[in-house]
């Protein structure tokens, strides 16, 4: 998150955000290597029920549905 502080005034992030994520923010390579090389595990569980609505295993499936399959079979 290189470019959290920017986002935060354009186009804006909610004031909360921070403390639903997980961990804290990545925001420079030197800390994206420490926490590559200390290769803990984090559980997202928590944050994809708040964050990521759609996060359930199946979006792949969602978007063949929606975009490939249903378009094969309109000119069918």
């Amino acid at each position: 998150m290189y470019d959290l502080e920017d986002f935060k005034k354009v186009p804006g992030i909610q004031p909360d955000f921070q403390a639903w994520l997980p961990t804290a923010p990545i925001t420079t390579p030197q800390e994206l290597a420490v926490a590559i090389c200390q290769q803990q595990s984090t559980d997202f569980t928590t944050f994809n029920q708040m964050w990521n609505t759609y996060n359930d295993g199946h979006v792949y499936q969602r978007v063949l549905d929606r975009y490939v399959l249903a378009t094969n079979h309109k000119g069918a």
